[in-house]
């Protein structure tokens, strides 16, 4: 069976996909089919998504795509970040990371990864390192040209200039992601709000009124 991350963004039913998992043939099918529960219950009812992915570890052992247990890795590491563990979410992420070390492509993933790195030394108060992996994310995004990600790298960036009192730098990030957002008509609300702040925080009272 071959293998699709994109498979996972648009799962079939909850019952085919236990039918899958119980009926799977090889370890590809059965992959997919605990991945897909994971990404069903994921946000909505996190200890099952934790279940069916610790179930990718012990029922595929012989399988070995990098891309897919990277994958695996960056949603236990999300799971870590949401309920405060940021070290947990660091260690999962990394390991992700190492995966992929000698693949190519998957730029969309490696982001994610970063991404979420950038959140858990966010979480930790070192923000310079968080910046560093969000910066790390960005490169990612623009490879791709993906403009939706880009604008959220450079305001989770400016979040941090802004709480490390680099306003200066905050406002010049901010910017860019503004740019974005106005030639792609995206939500600005966020956007504004930070831009605003960051402002006030320099004491250009007149520009906060954005």
């Amino acid at each position: 069976m071959a293998f699709s991350l994109s498979a996972l963004a648009q799962p079939p039913s909850l019952g085919s996909l236990y039918s899958s998992y119980e009926n799977a043939a090889d370890d590809s099918t059965k992959t997919m089919a605990l991945l897909q529960l994971a990404n069903h219950y994921f946000l909505q009812n996190m200890d099952s998504s934790v279940y069916f992915l610790a179930k990718v570890r012990t029922d595929s052992k012989s399988l070995d795509i990098p891309y897919v247990m990277a994958h695996f890795h960056l949603k236990l590491g999300i799971f870590y970040s949401i309920n405060s563990d940021p070290n947990k979410c660091l260690e999962e992420c990394f390991k992700g990371l190492v995966l992929l070390e000698t693949e190519t492509g998957a730029g969309k993933l490696r982001s994610s990864l970063n991404n979420v790195i950038g959140v858990a030394y966010g979480q930790l108060e070192q923000l310079e390192r968080s910046i560093e992996y969000y910066e790390k994310s960005l490169r990612y995004d623009r490879e791709i040209n993906d403009r939706v990600g880009i604008s959220k790298r450079l305001n989770n960036i400016c979040t941090n200039y802004t709480r490390l009192g680099m306003v200066d730098s905050a406002i010049m990030y901010y910017t860019a992601a503004l740019t974005i957002k106005r030639e792609d008509k995206l939500n600005l609300g966020a956007i504004y709000h930070n831009l605003a702040v960051s402002f006030y925080r320099a004491e250009s009272y007149d520009s906060a009124q954005v």
